[in-house]
């Protein structure tokens, strides 16, 4: 008998544990902040395959709404860097014109626009589609032939910005 109340005492811990968790990861990312920092993860992602340092680079935009308890996440910034950089990723492979694009990084980048069409500094579709800029794709997830998650740098030569967008839904 004792074993069973043991038992029922650990399970009963166990559950609550998991549910203090839960309301506290929850917590966290309701109240987190919706700007990104030159030191967040992705930006230093982005900063390490252009091959530069982070004292070379500005931040100009971003945008981090709260992830959602069915882990679909939105993370779009835009950074400022020299020509030289914008020059060598060019030079990359995977980057291409945005009017060379394939179907896939078509349909990604129209994915992409669903999360930064709000976003007033972030480039339309149709400029992002254009010979003016470039794209390279990070990651593409496709479930059924349709896009479930793109991580896109969409790089503007001219203006000498890199811009980042990576959704789930």
């Amino acid at each position: 008998m004792k074993f069973i109340k043991r038992l029922l005492i650990s399970l009963v811990a166990v559950v609550v544990l998991f549910y203090v968790v839960l309301f506290g990861t929850m917590t966290y990312q309701m109240s987190r902040d919706p700007v990104m920092y030159i030191d967040d993860v992705e930006v230093q992602y982005v900063i390490d395959w252009l091959g530069t340092r982070t004292e070379d680079v500005s931040l100009l935009d971003s945008h981090r709404p709260p992830a959602n308890w069915a882990g679909d996440y939105e993370k779009i910034f835009a950074l400022r860097v020299d020509e030289a950089t914008i020059s060598e990723a060019l030079r990359r492979p995977g980057v291409v014109a945005g009017n060379e694009v394939t179907s896939r990084i078509r349909k990604a980048v129209r994915f992409a626009m669903i999360f930064t069409k709000k976003l007033q500094w972030f480039p339309v579709e149709e400029k992002i589609l254009s010979p003016e800029l470039y794209v390279s794709q990070i990651r593409i997830v496709e479930q059924g032939g349709y896009t479930d998650a793109a991580d896109l740098l969409v790089i503007h030569p001219q203006r000498q910005i890199v811009y980042f967008v990576a959704a789930k839904m």
